[in-house]
């Protein structure tokens, strides 16, 4: 009776152990999948926020951004939500504050050796600094964009060598340097750098007066008000680019 009662006890205590473990294991899955949901739902609003840049919807997608930099500070993602808010305040005339942003990036390593995000990073460093008029500074970074590129990377940096060229008063070497970079660029470039990269080759064409050698390119950009407003924060702290856009204007 002893041995039976002793063999009870012990198959009692094993099917509660085996109920713990249960327990144990049904919570931390739910944690994992808790964390995939979340971070498929902070993935999707990135999405959505990156949508808004591309409809010059600054504001809005920089607030997406604030709210993951806040929901994510424990996840991988985060430096990239800072990175992108960083993106946002660039492309609303903020460059200051977008370098600030940045820089932060920089000093979490997260961007090292990660492929195409550090020369991006470093590059978009460069153009805050040349949109300040700091040009000196900026040659640091736009060095720093071209060891870490790859060779598949070099699109990326046509924008940013384009526009170090032409704040140098170097509009020659602009111009032929984004025609023959023309294809990787359009391959490589987000969408509001792409479209800048037409304005710094219709603004080199007409300091070289070779307008007539790019008329399609013109005619993509359609200058109007709207477009005042999508390159503000190119010609904002830029007079003679801001007198070209006007001039287009009343054509």
């Amino acid at each position: 009776m002893l041995a039976l009662a002793g063999t009870s006890w012990f198959f009692l205590l094993m099917m509660n152990g085996s109920i713990f473990g249960l327990v144990g294991v049904l919570f931390y899955l739910s944690i994992f999948v808790s964390r995939k949901v979340r971070q498929k739902r902070a993935i999707a609003k990135n999405q959505v926020a990156v949508n808004l840049l591309n409809d010059m919807r600054y504001d809005d997608a920089s607030l997406i951004f604030e709210e993951l930099t806040k929901s994510e500070q424990n996840t991988s993602s985060h430096s990239v939500y800072i990175f992108n808010r960083g993106v946002a305040y660039l492309l609303s005339g903020l460059h200051l504050r977008a370098f600030s942003l940045f820089n932060s990036v920089v000093k979490t390593n997260v961007f090292s050796g990660a492929g195409a995000y550090e020369p991006i990073l470093y590059s978009d460093m460069a153009t805050c600094l040349l949109l300040d008029d700091r040009i000196d500074e900026a040659r640091a970074y736009l060095s720093n964009a071209d060891i870490t590129a790859r060779k598949e990377d070099q699109g990326y940096l046509v924008f940013v060598r384009a526009l170090y060229s032409l704040k140098n008063e170097q509009a020659d070497l602009a111009f032929n340097d984004i025609l023959e970079s023309w294809q990787i660029a359009e391959a490589k470039l987000r969408l509001p750098f792409r479209r800048a990269l037409s304005l710094l080759l219709a603004y080199a064409a007409e300091r070289t007066d070779r307008c007539e050698h790019i008329s399609p390119v013109l005619s993509q950009i359609q200058f109007s008000p709207k477009s005042l407003q999508e390159f503000h924060w190119i010609a904002r702290n830029w007079p003679s680019m801001n007198d070209f856009m006007q001039r287009q204007l009343q054509k």
